[in-house]
């Protein structure tokens, strides 16, 4: 047995969520921000998550813009906070191919 899965449950960690964040961002050579922010209340309270990715070209005088995303963890079957923002940046990168080459590299166009 794998010792890096020995007691674990095989859902993402924020070391996950880290290292996509790095992928991402060396890839797409880009800036990507994550606003969190509480939703509801009680127990009917969630989070809403906002993505955004952001490059400075060379010469520029600030950042451009390049794609977004929002999510909220209620009602979206995601379980895990971790799980939810893997999801927000799989959208975030979703939505920069969709800006770029007008496809989205996940839905098998």
């Amino acid at each position: 047995m794998d010792e890096r899965c020995h007691g674990s449950t095989m859902a993402p960690d924020w070391k996950d969520v880290a290292m996509a964040l790095q992928a991402m961002e060396g890839e797409l050579d880009g800036t990507v921000t994550v606003q969190i922010s509480r939703g509801g209340n009680g127990k009917f309270a969630f989070l809403r998550m906002e993505a955004h990715l952001y490059r400075c070209p060379p010469g520029a005088t600030g950042l451009v813009h390049l794609a977004s995303a929002k999510m909220c963890t209620s009602g979206n079957g995601v379980k895990g906070t971790s799980a939810a923002l893997l999801l927000l940046l799989h959208d975030l990168d979703c939505d920069y191919f969709r800006r770029t080459v007008q496809i989205c590299p996940y839905d098998g166009a």
